[in-house]
């Protein structure tokens, strides 16, 4: 099934007390948070979707658990 969510990206740690700790992108929306992950790519290395920081987007794909696997994403502008 696929969701679609708008929220605010932002960066920050993961896994801050285990072997997996590192700067993960997030989607915050008003009341939940995810960790964006694109299908394919390593979660250890440069996310694409990092240099969104700061910026409101609608993203959609598929959630399962605490990660939203983005098949496609766009930019929010608020006017």
């Amino acid at each position: 099934m696929t969701d679609t969510r708008k929220g605010k990206i932002v960066i920050k740690t993961f896994g801050v007390a285990s072997k997996s700790r590192h700067d993960a992108v997030y989607l915050v929306t008003g009341d939940e948070e995810f960790v964006l992950r694109q299908k394919g790519t390593n979660p250890f290395t440069d996310n694409p979707l990092a240099k969104l920081e700061g910026r409101e987007v609608e993203v959609t794909g598929r959630i399962s658990d605490y990660i939203f696997w983005v098949e496609k994403w766009k930019e929010v502008n608020d006017e």
